[in-house]
């Protein structure tokens, strides 16, 4: 009884959300008809407004996220300088710090990669001798970041002798993960797993949103193709992961 009950409620959500989207198409297709010129110049404006400011976000979040993961990287050097066997809670705060130092750092990555991507798009056919320094203010910091990380990694080792891998070497993740304990490999598992969920409703969110931009043309379509390919690589290497795990039992 109470299983039908909450089959007839998410039956009653999913018609709920059918009919909003609906809603939702039926107003942007209105407004693609009555304002498709203000619409489309606005987003326009918005575009090479990126474009030309793309390299000032570059050298701003690298500043702030580069920065951050440094002093995150000190502080939890500082505390596991005086680590000793017995000592977890100043264990924990340290790898806690460490886990920060890494995490700002991959921050730091993909907005560089994104918003050089960005500066290139909208300055491309411009590019001379005098925009080399351009290109450096985006590759090195860039190799400063992977020395960053390298030095988490020796950090992180030094704190658990039993951990193996370097950022250098292209199988890093997974000697990584096979040096990890049981309990590791069962929180990495879960958090791939929300991972997955979350970035699959992202990819589709970031396509229905392609799909209403697609109305006014303001969508390339390398856009919905390289979404497409990210979920289908997604889904496609979850489900052939789970298959072999699934075999090996």
């Amino acid at each position: 009884m109470e299983t039908q009950k909450s089959e007839r409620r998410t039956f009653w959500k999913f018609v709920v959300i059918v009919i909003c989207c609906t809603l939702v198409g039926g107003v942007f297709g209105y407004s693609s008809v009555k304002f498709e010129g203000s619409i489309a110049d606005g987003f326009s404006a918005f575009f090479v407004f990126l474009q030309n400011w793309a390299l000032y976000i570059l050298s701003a979040e690298t500043v702030i996220f580069l920065g951050l993961s440094l002093v995150f990287y000190m502080l939890s050097r500082k505390k596991a300088s005086s680590l000793t066997d017995e000592d977890e809670e100043l264990y924990d705060e340290a790898d806690h710090l460490l886990n920060t130092s890494v995490n700002l750092g991959s921050i730091y990555q993909i907005l560089a990669f994104t918003f050089f991507a960005i500066y290139l798009s909208g300055s491309a056919q411009s590019l001379g001798r005098d925009s080399l320094w351009h290109i450096g203010i985006f590759v090195v910091p860039l190799f400063a970041n992977i020395a960053l990380q390298s030095a988490c990694v020796k950090l992180a080792k030094s704190m658990s002798p039993e951990k193996r891998g370097s950022v250098y070497d292209m199988k890093f993740q997974k000697e990584w993960f096979e040096s990890c304990d049981e309990a590791e490999r069962q929180m990495i598992g879960q958090a791939a797993y929300r991972s997955m969920r979350t970035t699959a409703n992202v990819i589709l969110a970031l396509i229905l949103v392609a799909i209403l931009l697609g109305i006014f043309g303001l969508v390339h379509p390398f856009v919905p193709l390289s979404l497409g390919i990210v979920w289908l690589a997604q889904t496609q290497s979850y489900n052939a992961a789970a298959t072999k795990l699934e075999k090996r039992k």
